[in-house]
């Protein structure tokens, strides 16, 4: 048996094991020149906050290393430590799109937010506010910025659907956007707060007893000494993982972001729900409901019924939905 003295011990364990990429699934080979291009263009826009220590460190393990600062200081010292004590939180590149939550055989826990998401999530913001707005791109490696319209930018986005292989770095076109609130700066925006919300949701697992239980794990590829959070059948798991997970962001943007209306960073969640329906589809599993009604409960739990129905018209009319922020 593999035993760790800390959840960091062991998130640097298994950053060990994952220094080289994994081998992608048959018919899913990683597209190395459009990670890196994408990577790169991520430091850059986060280039503010890091200032001196990004040219230290790998920039998307810089990301989630803040996020988690950010979520731990906005909570009571009594929950900061029972998180810090049992669970680590990091970056990792497993070759997949995806946030897990993996365990040792000694309960030590680890959330793991891949690569591959994060890049992918980022591509697919950068697309959302170019096709509002083309002439906020400044290069498209397919066509000419100046020449981009709506249209162009919407099947780039259809193409993201089949383009990307889930198991490994997203392909598709590459654009960047001008350097103003508009263009990056809203990109930024939403990525910060969807990615504090994908760790607030497995922190949601955590703190709701989800990992408490052995039969809600399963064996992790060929890795004899971790086992994966494998989701229990039905959704009250999920949505309840939700609920904890937007009241954990809910206090995080009080404390770092007070000039957003309350609304706001459901909007943020939103666009996430919108990727993860262009990638999955939009209908229920097993395991979890649609990506749609899980951001529904979200806004019918903190915002009312009526709010929440207003927001399901806003799916069907999307014209609708900036009225709601």
């Amino acid at each position: 048996m593999k035993r760790f003295n800390s959840p960091e011990d062991f998130l640097k364990e298994l950053k060990m094991t994952f220094a080289n990429p994994s081998t992608p699934l048959p018919g899913a080979e990683m597209d190395k020149t459009f990670f890196e291009m994408t990577e790169k263009d991520i430091l850059e826009n986060y280039a503010e906050f890091y200032d001196e220590v990004i040219k230290h460190h790998h920039g998307l393990d810089l990301m989630v290393n803040e996020e988690k600062q950010q979520i731990l200081e906005a909570l009571t010292p009594e929950l900061r430590n029972k998180i810090s004590s049992n669970v680590a939180i990091g970056a990792l590149n497993t070759g997949e799109a995806n946030a897990i939550i993996v365990k040792s055989e000694c309960k030590k826990f680890a959330i793991l937010v891949n690569y591959g998401l994060m890049v992918l999530l980022n591509k697919f913001l950068k697309l959302i506010v170019a096709k509002g707005n083309p002439k906020l791109v400044t290069y498209c490696n397919r066509k000419e910025a100046s020449e981009l319209s709506p249209e162009d930018l919407q099947q780039y986005l259809d193409d993201l659907s089949g383009a990307c292989a889930i198991f490994s770095a997203p392909h598709g076109v590459l654009i960047k956007l001008e350097e103003s609130n508009e263009g990056l700066g809203t990109v930024v925006h939403h990525l910060r707060i969807a990615e504090l919300f994908i760790i607030c949701h497995e922190l949601g697992h955590f703190l709701n007893g989800d990992l408490d239980k052995d039969e809600n794990f399963s064996a992790y590829l060929n890795l004899g000494w971790v086992k994966k959070f494998t989701r229990a059948p039905g959704h009250e798991q999920e949505y309840n993982a939700d609920t904890t997970g937007y009241d954990l962001l809910r206090r995080v943007v009080t404390i770092d972001y007070p000039h957003l209306p309350e609304r706001t960073p459901l909007q943020s969640i939103v666009l996430l729900s919108c990727l993860l329906s262009l990638i999955y589809g939009d209908e229920p599993s097993p395991s979890h409901p649609s990506p749609t009604e899980r951001v529904l409960h979200i806004a019918r739990t903190f915002f009312g019924t009526e709010f929440a129905e207003e927001l399901r018209r806003g799916y069907e009319q999307p014209e609708l939905l900036d009225s709601l922020w």
